[in-house]
C-alpha cells in the first residue's frame, strides 16, 4: 500500500527544531553519561546501536529492489502483447471480407481448419501462462510494498533514535568547553589533564561527525523508500489496468470468434 496520507515525521518534516527540542529530553541529557572521556572505546561506540541500524536498512532496501523481477516483469508484458498480436482478424472474418482466405481454406483438407483451430488454442494456452506469471509477479510486488513500508517507520524509528545521540554528543563537547575554561582559569590545574580534554574533545568531534553521515542517509532513505512505493505501484497499475483487467475481455472475444468461425465452417 502507498500511503501518501500519512504524515511526516517530526525529525524529516523539521530537523533543526526537532534538535532543539531533543536537548530539553532528560533521555538525551541522560546519554551523554555514556561517553566516559578518558576511555576512548566509549566515545567510539557512542550511538553505534542506530548507526547499525540504519546500515542495515540499506542492505533491507537493496534486497527489496533484487527482488522486484522489473525487468521480468517488463519482459512478460512484451511477450504478452506479442501473443495477442498473432491475432489475425482476416483469418475469422466472413469469406467476402476475407480477399479469399477462407476460400482457400475451404479448398484445403480438414487438417487446415484444425491447423488453424490449434493455432488459437495454443495462443489461449501462452496467455494463460503469462497471466498467471503476472499474477505472482503482482503478488510479489505487494508484499515487497508492505515490506517497504515496515522498512519506512523502522527508518525514522532509527533516525529519531540517531539524532539523539548526536545532539548528547554535542551537549557533552560544550560540557567538555565550560570545563577546560574552569581548568584554564586555575592555576593548580595540569597541562597534561587539559591535553586530555582536547584529545577527548578531538575524538568525540569525529564521533559525531561519523553519527551525521549516517543521518544524511537515515534522511536520504525515507525519500528513496517512497519513491520504491510510487515506481511499484506504477507496476502494478500497469500489470492491473493493462492485463489483469484487459486480459479477460481478450479471451473472451477469441473464445467467441473461434466458435462463429466453427459454426461458420
Amino acid at each position: 500500500p502507498l500511503d501518501i496520507s500519512k504524515d511526516v515525521p517530526a525529525v524529516i518534516e523539521n530537523n533543526n527544531q526537532y534538535k532543539e527540542n531533543l536537548k530539553q529530553l532528560p533521555e538525551v541529557e541522560r546519554l551523554t553519561n555514556e561517553i566516559n572521556i578518558m576511555d576512548s572505546n566509549s566515545i567510539l561506540e557512542f550511538g553505534q546501536s542506530p548507526s547499525d541500524g540504519i546500515s542495515k536498512m540499506s542492505d533491507q532496501l537493496l534486497s527489496s529492489m533484487k527482488g522486484i523481477k522489473t525487468e521480468e516483469v517488463g519482459q512478460m508484458l512484451v511477450n504478452l502483447t506479442k501473443i495477442m498480436d498473432k491475432f489475425d482478424i482476416k483469418e475469422i472474418e466472413s469469406p467476402e471480407k476475407a480477399e479469399g482466405i477462407l476460400t482457400r481454406l475451404f479448398n484445403k483438407a480438414k487438417d487446415s481448419v484444425d491447423k488453424l483451430f490449434q493455432k488459437y488454442d495454443d495462443m489461449g494456452k501462452e496467455v494463460d501462462k503469462i497471466y498467471m506469471l503476472l499474477k505472482q509477479y503482482e503478488k510479489d510486488i505487494r508484499k515487497t510494498n508492505d515490506d517497504l513500508v515496515m522498512q519506512y517507520d523502522e527508518n525514522v524509528k532509527y533516525f529519531e533514535q540517531l539524532e539523539k545521540y548526536i545532539v548528547a554528543g554535542g551537549m557533552a563537547i560544550e560540557e567538555i568547553d565550560q570545563v577546560k575554561v574552569r581548568m584554564q582559569n586555575d592555576p593548580n590545574e595540569l597541562p597534561v589533564k587539559l591535553q586530555q580534554l582536547d584529545i577527548a574533545k578531538d575524538m568525540l568531534s569525529q564521533r559525531i561527525y561519523d553519527l551525521q553521515i549516517a543521518e544524511n542517509v537515515a534522511m536520504q532513505t525515507c525519500p528513496m523508500i517512497q519513491t520504491m512505493q510510487m515506481s511499484n505501484f506504477n507496476l502494478l497499475r500497469k500489470i492491473n489496468s493493462s492485463f489483469i483487467i484487459t486480459l479477460p475481455i481478450f479471451k473472451q472475444c477469441l473464445v467467441q470468434a473461434i466458435q462463429l468461425k466453427r459454426q461458420e465452417i
